[in-house]
């Protein structure tokens, strides 16, 4: 929303030219020229030629002719022209803009200013494209000018299309847990080195199941423009785990599908789920059914909703937005769910996600603060408290968030709709607030989702943004996909949360004597209990004699590095599925954490490790989502890289020329340390790092390690007189994570 709306149609217009064909990712250069409208622009006066807060290209700089986004410009007015880059000047959600100034002279009605963005004359190799896809990318020109420091949008946007690169991986998405004779579908997907699905052209992938399969066809062929393939009604009739591989020409296998596991056993089923997503109408890209599209059709997603920023939401786009759910929910196949995420400021609550169960429900605003209709300004909920008070009567659920505005939930919580935490978004990964939750006794769950900005929901890599992080998912564990399922399965807790990766997970408890457990948390509702001799992940038991045993498995498309079993803040025990005798020529190196809670979280790890005594054979990086930034290896002993960290973990495997012998001498910018190659062993060795969690870990794995599949059980030891919140976090080899909801045993 601009704010001086005075007669845009006098400031003048612009255009832009393009070069051809634009590839996300690359480079090229943009010519704009603006033409002086009515009023001039007087001495001092200027313009701002701004992009989207989430557009990730390149910056502009004016001092270095040789570098990237080197920019100029010049006027054919008697004046001069003086100008900078600046981030977070400009009103939201045009963050990014070049400033330029008009000084020494003034410009009169019909001068132009001609602005090259990447100018290669002098050497630039240009203006470095956002690393997503978007047709229509916009830019907008603003103008003063009066030299009031009051600035008015032209009315006609500037935009250009970005299209997706080459192929570099393909992904074979499907569900992880169906019973036998269930149909389901199964959706090949070709990308380029940014996450962006691509068109291969035309071309036959073979599709080749490790068991039995009915509707799965040998072979797909991909059609010119065709960004997936949805292989629809797939069924398995006997147990197993079932893995689809993509075979390409001289029978090279292209990608797996993630396992799915078929059985009888579960009461439930696993639907996925990303249920934070932003597009254009607020500060994202794409539009709303954009969205929803790619949710359903590309990525392979069950549950989608829409969480635009509540002070950049009209009443007109809640309008549209409710009409779209209820276009694209389908009950049984596809849940589209209406909401906003409530955006007050930290100090008032922080942001939390809102979930209606139905549509034209009311928009309990945090502010007004983009929105200029002020017609239901009235019901305005300007904290957090007010907002579950207002909303306690709505057919609704609420989950804290961390993002920009990070949630305060020991500021206020309602135990009867904020059933949940987010504890990962491509924002990064954020324990401390489950945490919180924890020291005030709530029963909460955890979720993950990735407040994507780029329109690929469910696919939502960071890019070369400040973006962290891949963004999350949500497994949700109920026996059908309709919005009354969802809701009940979140309302219960019956969730797990991943980073991103899909894989099987079951945690659970067996009970030895009686227990009785809760519909609904007995701390916020009358719920009667009911006898039971098992618990999933969510409930909310009573045990009075005979404890509980642990049942735990997971079956993922990475091997398991290790698995935490927790009580609340507590470590109960770390699960490794290999054993110190198995340990060889690798060692793993990670640094996580993030510097504090709020915006500028990013812990900066740029540095160099030095092998000497011994050799690296091979290196290989973990969460290295830029491509731009991977680690460079130097001869046989040196590697160098430069990474961020948000809360999450990034670093390498090396594997060494021999299992013993020399030293690893490591440099950050946040921490050092030498160690010698003989001390690295099965346990961690540990470097704290100060700032929120900050630290390297240093370890040694097995040259391979085959366990896909892990199985634990123990006993649980149930401390009476407070809750034993138990629940499992699990870490993949290939860096991705998957924490469960607790188990909640609690005092009759």
């Amino acid at each position: 929303m601009p704010i001086n709306t005075y007669r845009p149609d006098l400031m003048g217009d612009a255009a832009l030219e393009c070069e051809g064909h634009l590839v996300a990712g690359t480079y090229t250069t943009f010519v704009l020229t603006y033409t002086v409208g009515k009023f001039g622009i007087d001495d001092n006066g200027s313009i701002k030629i701004a992009y989207r807060t989430t557009n990730d290209s390149g910056g502009m700089q004016m001092e270095d002719h040789t570098g990237p986004g080197y920019t100029t410009f010049e006027t054919d007015g008697n004046a001069s022209l003086v100008g900078r880059f600046e981030k977070w000047r400009h009103i939201r959600p045009w963050s990014w803009s070049l400033y330029i100034q008009v000084v020494r002279g003034f410009l009169r009605e019909g001068d132009t200013i001609t602005v090259r963005i990447g100018d290669r004359r002098a050497g630039s190799p240009g203006f470095r494209l956002q690393t997503f896809c978007e047709t229509e990318s916009p830019v907008g020109v603003f103008v003063d000018p009066f030299a009031a420091y009051d600035y008015i949008q032209l009315p006609k946007l500037l935009s250009f299309d970005v299209q997706a690169g080459p192929i570099v991986r393909w992904r074979v998405i499907a569900p992880t847990l169906r019973s036998t004779g269930d149909a389901f579908n199964v959706v090949l997907v070709a990308e380029d080195q940014w996450g962006n699905p691509t068109n291969p052209g035309k071309g036959v992938i073979k599709l080749v199941a490790n068991i039995t399969v009915e509707n799965l066809p040998q072979s797909v062929t991909y059609k010119e423009g065709e960004r997936s393939i949805i292989i629809r009604d797939v069924v398995v009739s006997q147990p197993g785990t079932l893995i689809i591989n993509a075979i390409g020409e001289n029978n090279q296998v292209l990608s797996f599908s993630n396992p799915v596991v078929i059985s009888d056993e579960f009461p439930y089923q696993h639907y996925w789920g990303d249920l934070h997503v932003q597009t254009k109408e607020t500060v994202g890209t794409g539009t709303i059914r954009e969205m929803f599209q790619f949710a359903r059709d590309i990525a392979g997603l069950d549950i989608v909703s829409h969480q635009g920023n509540d002070f950049q939401i009209t009443n007109e786009f809640w309008k549209d937005l409710n009409q779209a759910t209820r276009e694209y929910n389908e009950d049984g196949q596809f849940v589209a769910i209406p909401g906003f995420e409530w955006s007050g400021n930290t100090g008032v609550g922080g942001d939390h996600n809102v979930w209606y169960r139905n549509e034209d429900q009311p928009l309990f605003r945090s502010s007004h603060a983009l929105v200029s209709d002020h017609s239901d300004i009235g019901i305005d909920c300007h904290t957090s408290g007010e907002l579950f008070t207002a909303i306690s009567s709505y057919d609704t659920v609420i989950a804290a968030h961390c993002g920009g505005r990070y949630a305060d939930v020991t500021y206020a919580h309602d135990g009867k709709v904020e059933h949940s935490v987010e504890i990962h978004s491509s924002w990064g990964t954020f324990e401390w607030i489950l945490n919180d939750a924890f020291d005030k006794n709530y029963r909460v769950g955890i979720v993950a989702n990735s407040d994507d900005h780029k329109c690929r929901p469910g696919a939502c890599y960071p890019g070369a943004s400040n973006f962290g992080a891949m963004g999350g998912l949500t497994c949700f564990l109920t026996k059908e996909v309709t919005r009354d399922a969802i809701f009940e399965a979140m309302r219960r807790r019956h969730h797990f949360a991943t980073t991103g990766e899909r894989l099987f997970m079951e945690v659970g408890a067996i009970f030895n004597g009686e227990a009785v457990s809760f519909y609904r948390d007995p701390a916020e509702f009358d719920s009667v209990p009911h006898a039971v001799d098992t618990a999933q992940m969510g409930d909310i038991v009573s045990v009075s004699s005979g404890g509980a045993r642990l049942h735990l498995r997971v079956v993922s498309p990475s091997p398991v590095e290790r698995i935490e079993i927790r009580d609340t803040r507590e470590l109960l025990d770390i699960v490794r599925p290999y054993s110190a005798q198995d340990i060889g020529r690798r060692i793993r190196v990670i640094w996580r954490g993030a510097s504090y809670r709020g915006r500028a979280r990013q812990a900066k790890w740029d540095g160099e490790a030095t092998i000497s005594g011994n050799s690296i054979i091979s290196v290989n990086p973990i969460n290295f989502w830029n491509p731009d930034r991977n680690i460079v290896k130097e001869g046989n002993c040196v590697l160098r890289w430069q990474s961020t960290t948000t809360g999450g973990f990034s670093g390498f495997d090396v594997v060494l020329e021999t299992d013993h012998g020399g030293k690893l001498n490591l440099r950050t910018e946040l921490a050092e340390f030498v160690i010698d190659i003989d001390d690295i062993g099965y346990e961690d060795y540990v470097v704290d790092a100060g700032g929120l969690d900050r630290r390297i870990q240093v370890s040694r794995l097995p040259d391979s390690n085959p366990h896909f599949e892990v199985k634990v059980e123990q006993e649980i030891n149930i401390e009476q007189g407070r809750d034993n919140a138990i629940f499992a976090c699990i870490t993949l080899e290939n860096g991705h994570q998957a924490w469960s909801s607790p188990i909640y045993f609690i005092d009759a």
